[in-house]
């Protein structure tokens, strides 16, 4: 008959009142997150071992969090942009994965900020400043709304500027422009601290203010930058700028020059391969542009050396090069018609060499540039003109098709950071009513928890009572069957003489019943003191069967028998079965194998095997015996067994053994027991 317990109710009630909250919790977490937003992919952990240097991969391995996992790689990215720029770039966009995972809006900022920053510096002509234009409106956005992050959101500003003005979008620059001098003026840090920020401030400034044909505050601007860099001893900025003057100056060739050389020569100080590469590449530009005569023919020969010696260099920028070149040839050809069929065809060569890099560098600047020129001169150039443009405008197409692309990607970057954001402000909206309802529903949980785990404590206890009262009967009477043989294997050592055996069997049997009768009070007891009384058990049943019956103990010796505790008598039941059910029922001698060693988990594995005739034919001549062979020893032991497992994961399984020709040969019960040290 079924019993309904008060606390039967409590769980009924609470139980569905905890179902109506989780649902209510489930639909407001499904409609804050049915929109899409960021794609958030798991970062491959190789992917940084392959990218950090070994010393750094090792600090990073030891990080567990994954929001100091962000500043770590972020304090990377700062470290290795300059020296290291595409290791830096690979790490960002890491940081940008990891970040979007974390919901980490201030690491996902920065990174974003760092990948434009990245592809500016390398290549301020690539189609893949439209995706770095991108990442900085992102970035820009998300620091708007952060507080405590204005001294980021400048250079934000600056570099916003800087991609607009490289993309030849110098009045869209300026709105930038005029932003990050707003927060510059806002800012209450050292001038010290901010000279780097407000020397890019000048130097963008001027660059736009030139481009927009505005000159008379250029100047201007340029000395505000190059002594806010000073400030810093920045030399790579500084450079930059001296170069970005001569280019203001170039009418004035003698000024131009010593400026270009003086950016090249901080250049040479330090490890910045790439920008002297573009200085020397605007300084050859420079020296054509004077070539204009017979005269100044060194100024040609100049130029030729200076982009020769940068096609033998590594780096990306090619196109540009292989350009130039051919624009030195056509000044040449103009200059100096005896010779002009000549440096036709090595323009011819080297405009279609830029045309080739220029779809490997994906930037179409060059590519137009060779169309443009190749048109201008097609009737002086002859049979060259057609192929020319022909892989012009093909390698526009190509370039066109990729831009689209990227176009794309870069437009749906941007929805989805759109989609995001309202997401976010949605999920805000919900957050306090879904945490109200979290709490609830912990209570809840709580509640129930506790109810049904008092009343399933209250079961095992009286399941747990009712097995030790079963198993103490049982210990205490021993086995009457098992008492007679032992006595009558004793009687018989005295009538055939030997007393001598007989007295050392004697003391085994008082040994074994001490042994029962002590445990029957106890429950648990040491692995050692079971072990004893297995051995002392199989003696006495060695004794009864003779050569009939062997046994052997294989013990992990790691463990400690001495601080392991076992419910008393678990193993014993399972062996007397084995001789019962298997050995005796042999027409040959029989083993019984014991193995006892330190599994998985905490537990112990116990094998029990013997070499018997086997369960189905031990089933076989329990049918055909009259006597009644039932082991109550078994049927308890699984029980308790049974209520292990339950309480702490013990578990009991049987497997049948066969020979090679497939009969049986014996049983093995495995045993998986959890491990109870005895405390001291």
């Amino acid at each position: 008959m079924q019993v309904i317990r008060e606390s039967d109710t409590l769980h009924f009630f609470l139980r569905n009142l905890l179902i109506g909250s989780t649902l209510l919790i489930g639909l407001s977490l499904v409609v804050s997150c049915e929109t899409p937003g960021f794609e958030a992919l798991e970062p491959l952990p190789n992917a940084y071992e392959a990218t950090l240097p070994e010393a750094v991969w090792e600090q990073f391995e030891q990080i567990k969090n994954e929001k100091e996992q962000i500043q770590f790689l972020l304090a990377e990215v700062r470290r290795m942009q300059e020296s290291k720029p595409a290791t830096a770039l690979t790490l960002a966009e890491h940081v940008e994965l990891l970040s979007q995972k974390q919901k980490d809006d201030a690491g996902l900022a920065e990174a974003l900020f760092w990948k434009a920053f990245i592809m500016n510096e390398e290549d301020p002509q690539n189609i893949d400043l439209q995706r770095a234009l991108v990442d900085i409106k992102i970035s820009t956005d998300l620091l708007e709304d952060a507080p405590g992050q204005e001294r980021l959101l400048v250079d934000a500003y600056n570099l916003h500027a800087s991609l607009l003005y490289n993309l030849y979008q110098s009045e869209a620059a300026q709105e930038y422009s005029e932003s990050a001098e707003s927060v510059l003026n806002s800012l209450a840090e050292s001038s010290d601290s901010l000279c780097l920020a407000w020397g890019d401030y000048y130097r963008i400034r001027g660059n736009i203010l030139y481009d927009l044909n505005i000159t008379d505050s250029v100047e201007h601007y340029y000395d505000l930058a190059l002594q806010s860099y000073q400030q810093c001893d920045n030399v790579k900025r500084q450079a930059r700028l001296l170069w970005n003057y001569a280019i203001f100056f170039q009418d004035s060739f003698e000024r131009a020059d010593a400026l270009m050389h003086d950016a090249m020569t901080l250049l040479r100080t330090g490890d910045h391969r790439e920008a002297l590469r573009k200085a020397k590449l605007d300084y050859a530009s420079m020296l054509a542009w004077r070539f204009t005569d017979l005269e100044e023919l060194q100024w040609y020969d100049g130029s030729m050396r200076l982009l020769h010696s940068l096609l033998s260099a590594t780096g990306s920028g090619q196109s540009e090069v292989y350009y130039e070149i051919g624009a030195n040839h056509h000044n040449h050809a103009v200059t100096f018609p005896a010779t002009a069929k000549e440096h036709y065809d090595s323009l011819a060569q080297n405009y279609l060499l830029a045309i080739e890099r220029g779809v490997d560098e994906q930037n179409p600047k060059y590519i137009q540039q060779v169309g443009e020129s190749v048109a201008k001169i097609c009737e002086d150039i002859g049979d060259r003109c057609a192929p020319l443009l022909a892989s012009s405008t093909k390698a526009l197409d190509e370039i066109r098709l990729i831009t689209r692309t990227s176009f794309r990607e870069a437009g749906d970057k941007r929805e989805a950071f759109k989609v995001r954001v309202a997401q976010d402000k949605l999920y805000r909206n919900r957050l306090f009513l879904i945490s109200l309802l979290a709490v609830v529903a912990g209570i809840l949980i709580y509640l129930i928890q506790r109810s049904k785990v008092r009343h399933e404590k209250a079961e095992r206890l009286l399941l747990q009572e009712q097995l030790e009262s079963k198993m103490a009967a049982l210990r205490a009477q021993m086995n009457p069957h098992f008492i007679s043989n032992s006595l009558n294997a004793i009687d018989s050592l005295v009538n055939k003489g030997d007393s001598e055996q007989a007295s050392e069997y004697i003391i085994d049997f008082s040994r074994l019943s001490r042994l029962v009768l002590n445990n029957s009070k106890a429950k648990r007891i040491s692995l050692a003191k079971e072990l004893d009384t297995l051995r002392y058990y199989l003696r006495m049943e060695k004794l009864r069967m003779r050569d009939n019956l062997n046994y052997h103990f294989e013990i992990d010796e790691s463990l400690n028998l001495e601080s392991i505790e076992i419910v008393p008598m678990v193993l014993q039941p399972f062996i007397e079965n084995a001789i019962i059910h298997g050995i005796q029922n042999k027409q040959a001698p029989g083993n019984i194998w014991l193995r006892i060693h330190g599994g998985d988990a905490g537990q112990l594995e116990i094998r029990i095997k013997d070499d018997g005739v086997g369960r189905e034919k031990a089933k076989e001549f329990n049918r055909q015996s009259v006597v009644d062979r039932t082991s109550w020893g078994m049927e308890i032991t699984a029980e308790r067994l049974a209520s292990i497992q339950n309480d702490q994961g013990a578990t009991i399984r049987y497997s049948d053994l066969f020979d090679e020709l497939g009969k049986a040969c014996g049983t093995e019960v495995i045993i998986h027991y959890p491990i109870v040290q005895r405390n001291n």
